[in-house]
């Protein structure tokens, strides 16, 4: 793992490489599924701004919980849940004021979840390869030694962290894989189920300042358990509906 390094003059980062290959595998999918349905029209647009919203949510997100943390505002850092409240909301709301499609909001949700898993998982290897993202310090034969990064004042002091970064590339894997096959209808709304299950959990190993909730619970857990109130309520929903309709 390296942070950065020098081509022909240039600082390259491994984890933007990965951000834009992860980008071009999410807009080459995207476009796929809208070609499919014959709703091409505006696609690339939509992601455009729906990416947008998300940059600055995940600024927002990270700064947020760095106040909460700190008292102060520190601005540069991006966070996860932030990018895909912002972009997600964003693509939901023009999706549901383009009147000219033929699908519905959520069908165009459950279309973009998989492209949106493909963008995820390259993120995380370019979390691994950066050095970001890490977990805890560790004597664990899993545990990886990962860069000094001095300008983000992160120091391992040649200690191992556990690679939590692969750990959630793995269960980002394994939600596509069960999204693809077992849980095809309503993919949004299951992967609003499984994803913060996920990362609920793997919190528990995470080592790198996330920020402060200002209780035991971390921003992600915190915002892992708000997230899954939205499929609760859309299932409950759905079964007083079938109840009513029998």
């Amino acid at each position: 793992m390296i942070h950065s390094f020098e081509l022909l003059g240039i600082t390259v980062y491994p984890f933007t490489l990965c951000a834009l290959a992860g980008a071009a595998a999410f807009a080459l999918l995207a476009w796929r599924f809208a070609k499919r349905h014959g709703e091409t029209e505006y696609i690339m647009l939509k992601l455009l701004i729906a990416a947008y919203f998300g940059v600055a949510g995940a600024l927002l997100y990270d700064t947020l919980f760095k106040f909460i943390e700190t008292g102060r505002f520190v601005f540069g850092g991006i966070s996860f849940y932030g990018g895909l409240i912002g972009g997600a909301a964003a693509l939901y709301v023009l999706c549901r004021r383009d009147k000219s499609s033929s699908l519905t909001p959520i069908e165009w949700m459950d279309g973009m979840t998989l492209p949106f898993l493909a963008f995820h998982f390259c993120g995380r290897i370019g979390c691994f390869l950066g050095g970001c993202c890490y977990g805890k310090t560790t004597e664990s034969f899993l545990g990886v030694y990962f860069p000094d990064i001095p300008e983000d004042n992160v120091f391992h002091y040649g200690q191992k962290c556990l690679p939590t970064q692969l750990f959630e590339a793995a269960a980002i894997a394994l939600c596509a894989l069960l999204l693809a096959t077992l849980l095809k209808k309503r993919r949004f709304v299951n992967y609003l189920i499984l994803y913060p299950v996920c990362r609920f959990v793997i919190e528990f190993w995470r080592g790198d300042d996330r920020g402060s909730t200002g209780f035991f619970l971390s921003p992600s857990q915190l915002v892992s358990l708000l997230i899954l109130v939205i499929p609760a309520v859309y299932y409950i929903k759905s079964c007083r509906n079938n109840k009513r309709s029998v």
